[in-house]
């Protein structure tokens, strides 16, 4: 599967589960199946910013 193909799935994954960022970061292809039409929501990741220091304080 294509890079391209791979961002489609995870936009399309997103538009239509309602899955948070986190949760979508985190899935894993074991934690679908297509047999049975089902996700897996076991698991998320945090994703955080960096902290910046501004010279002006």
């Amino acid at each position: 599967m294509s890079f391209q193909n791979y961002i489609m799935f995870y936009i399309l994954v997103y538009t239509y589960t309602g899955m948070r960022k986190g949760e979508l970061v985190a899935l894993e292809w074991k934690d679908i199946n297509l047999e049975e039409k089902s996700i897996r929501i076991n698991k998320t990741n945090v994703l955080r910013r960096r902290q910046r220091n501004h010279p002006n304080g």
